[in-house]
């Protein structure tokens, strides 16, 4: 198809959008599979609805994977293969502000998958699989490390490396001085149930401290204190895919098997289930869990909402008071996207957006 036309096809199926939810106004910015597009829909009941800007054209990086602000007027994009790339707030290409690409092993499901930026230091961390894969065992090493400037120079403090072959990691972010990270699960299906055992980051959702000269230790609060299992906050996810953390939430949406996608409101030492159970239903009855189940505080079944949920943010800002205190998220695969109350009120999903295609960060 022509350029032009398929510009002029997205512009009329989002135009039909808008005008199914006239009487609002959204504006997203959402990191892509191809590109990142910026929508912004405005529409009253009384106007047309028209696009401020219907597509925002830049020179898009390959494989973007994350997108984050950068001070007030830039953004960062991440890439698969391990450039972190600086925007200012047109798009426009200023500079590349990291690029470990000579590190990271890519391909369509692995890469880098995450990355933070921490504005009061310029401390980055990145989530990325090594290129040295261990042959022996067929498995993958990935890596998650702080980046920081020394006399001029980056230099990387590994973390933590985890050896596994899926589920690697989707998502990480700084909150004040700490770290948190989530793991999924290592192999598929979770066989040796390393999941609901603590002494295994496999599934866990890990706390860490950033002290002086980047040291980094396990969260004094962390609830859990032997030796191999002071770094976990919480357990019990698939393959959760982006977090977000603020004053009072933290939420994980975690990638079901081949039924249910959610949305977890994670509290200190909570077990979230998998594999004993995907969403609200049991997956393997041979488990015993070692602590009462979580469930998610919202679940959609495969089918017409998606197939892989994608963990966005609660909105905080003015600009849009129908938005406000609400957890905005979508799904990959059938481009929807979602604003969901959180509690205490009662757990109601609206659709904001649908084909807004396959979003991989907010």
């Amino acid at each position: 198809m022509p350029k032009k036309l398929s510009l002029l096809v997205m512009f009329f199926v989002l135009s039909l959008i808008l005008y199914k939810y006239r009487g609002k106004i959204y504006e997203f910015k959402v990191s892509l599979a191809q590109c990142t597009f910026k929508f912004i829909g405005e529409h009253t009941a009384d106007v047309k609805p028209i696009f401020s800007k219907e597509i925002i054209p830049f020179d898009c990086p390959p494989n973007p994977i994350e997108v984050r602000l950068y001070g007030p007027n830039q953004n960062l994009i991440g890439t698969k293969d391990g450039l972190i790339i600086i925007y200012d707030n047109k798009w426009k290409l200023k500079d590349t502000l990291l690029n470990i690409s000579s590190k990271v092993f890519h391909s369509y499901y692995e890469g880098m998958f995450s990355f933070d930026w921490r504005p009061k230091d310029s401390l980055v961390v990145v989530h990325y699989i090594s290129n040295q894969k261990k042959l022996k065992t067929n498995e993958f090493k990935s890596n998650v490390s702080l980046i920081y400037k020394s006399n001029g120079k980056f230099k990387e403090k590994n973390i933590l490396s985890l050896l596994g072959k899926v589920h690697f990691g989707g998502g990480l972010q700084f909150y004040k001085n700490d770290l948190y990270i989530a793991i999924g699960e290592e192999h598929m299906n979770d066989p040796k149930n390393k999941v609901q055992t603590l002494n295994s980051f496999s599934g866990k959702l890990l706390k860490y401290t950033i002290l002086d000269n980047f040291n980094v230790t396990p969260a004094k609060d962390n609830p859990f204190q032997q030796k191999k299992q002071r770094e976990v906050y919480a357990y019990g996810f698939r393959n959760p895919f982006r977090l977000f953390k603020n004053e009072n939430t933290l939420i994980v949406a975690d990638v079901g098997h081949d039924r249910i996608e959610e949305i977890n409101l994670v509290k200190k030492g909570g077990n979230y289930g998998w594999s004993i159970k995907e969403g609200n239903r049991f997956y393997k009855h041979s488990i015993k869990p070692k602590a009462a189940l979580e469930e998610p505080i919202y679940a959609y079944n495969h089918g017409v909402d998606g197939f892989s949920v994608t963990g966005g943010l609660v909105y905080e800002g003015n600009k849009f008071p129908n938005l406000k205190g609400k957890y905005i998220y979508g799904d990959f695969i059938s481009g929807r996207i979602w604003a969901l109350d959180l509690p205490p009120n009662k757990p109601k999903n609206e659709l904001l957006l649908i084909n807004a295609g396959s979003m991989t960060s907010f």
